[in-house]
């Protein structure tokens, strides 16, 4: 059906009405750029997913991005018997299934859903700092908008093109897995997906660059049954690098992280990711020259990674080197203006 219809209408009214009470948006930081209409047109898109199992059920959230077809994690739906999505109090049964476990995506189709497929855009289109939203289910209960911004692109290794991981700050807990992260635009730029506790700004989606890939093959859809594997975030020391250093940073084991980032350089030379995770674990191990060494690397990999620029000026700074970092905070104000006003009040640059 087409998005006009009397119930998607009565059900876009009710969002907006709980919205101008303010019971659906959790805000993490104010970016003036998601504006409250941006996040209305979304939400219809955005569904609660109910999961049977054979010992009972769980909740997650999915997008629509085409006819009758969803895409969520498939650690929401990885032990279903059978699953529905509900939307304006009816439930529709999802009928088949694709499934890349590796990557914790799925898509499902679900016949009789209403709504606007939402746009689709890159991971790669994204900047650092630039502002996001997530909507989905935390918690199960309604609909939450959370507006944050992006914190880094995260490679899975080296070679792989497939699209980054993506790391914001968006606030999101159980229930939201599976639920959308847009741009100001409105394009479904990622899948909420997991999230390290113990540390703020470790949430984290997949690209939504990995749902093409899935749905350009009839064959990968399958009745709805229970999966099998490990998503790449739940395999330990077999996981990409990214998580296990910001794991062993979250734990301040600086050393292990030491070894680490030398070993994940040595693999994949071209990730900034590597020289950054390694100045930080020189820096907090005393290391300062080679630290700054190490953070002159990473911006010559990424010379538009403010947050590194950061690091580098701040070390400079520290060590004394009010020249360097003044050149650095130079570099810092084109690229941005809050992380440059940081370096600039640091003690040491009075």
């Amino acid at each position: 059906m087409q998005s006009g219809s009397p119930r998607l209408l009565r059900l876009r009214a009710a969002l907006a009405g709980l919205a101008m009470l303010g019971l659906l948006t959790h805000s993490a930081t104010a970016h003036a750029e998601i504006d409250r209409e941006t996040q209305l047109r979304l939400a219809p898109s955005v569904m609660k997913i109910e999961v049977l199992t054979s010992v009972g059920y769980g909740l997650g959230s999915g997008v629509l991005i085409g006819p009758d077809e969803l895409v969520t994690n498939c650690h929401v739906t990885r032990q279903a018997v059978a699953v529905n999505v509900l939307q304006g109090g009816l439930r529709h049964a999802a009928t088949a299934q694709a499934s890349n476990v590796t990557q914790d995506l799925c898509l499902l189709r679900v016949p009789g859903l209403e709504g606007q497929p939402v746009a689709m855009a890159s991971a790669t289109s994204l900047m650092q700092r630039q502002p996001l939203l997530g909507i989905g289910f935390s918690g199960g209960l309604g609909v939450q908008f959370v507006e944050g911004e992006l914190v880094s692109l995260n490679r899975m290794g080296q070679g792989d093109n497939s699209g980054s991981v993506i790391r914001s700050s968006n606030y999101f807990n159980s229930g939201a897995s599976g639920g959308g992260l847009f741009d100001a635009q409105g394009r479904l730029v990622g899948v909420l997906t997991f999230r390290l506790r113990g540390g703020q700004a470790h949430y984290f989606s997949v690209p939504a660059d990995w749902i093409d890939p899935l749905r350009s093959d009839p064959a990968h859809f399958v009745p709805v049954g229970p999966l099998t594997g490990q998503a790449f975030w739940e395999q330990g020391e077999a996981a990409p690098p990214f998580l296990r250093a910001a794991s062993l940073a979250q734990a301040r084991q600086w050393a292990e992280l030491q070894t680490l980032a030398r070993h994940w350089h040595d693999d994949d030379p071209q990730d900034a990711g590597a020289t950054l995770a390694l100045g930080d674990a020189l820096e907090q191990l005393g290391e300062l020259a080679d630290a700054e060494s190490a953070f002159a690397d990473a911006v010559a990999l990424a010379p538009d990674d403010a947050t590194g620029w950061l690091r580098r000026g701040l070390l400079q700074a520290r060590r004394g080197r009010l020249s360097e970092a003044r050149s650095t905070l130079a570099r810092l104000t084109q690229l941005d203006h809050t992380l440059a006003r940081q370096l600039a009040a640091a003690p040491e640059m009075q």
